[in-house]
């Protein structure tokens, strides 16, 4: 995962975490 993707699922876990993976 990058920094952006943490930091967005900080944000927003459910729907960031669905679409990273």
């Amino acid at each position: 995962m990058s920094p952006m993707d943490s930091t967005a699922l900080h944000q927003r876990p459910r729907r960031i975490a669905m679409v990273s993976m």
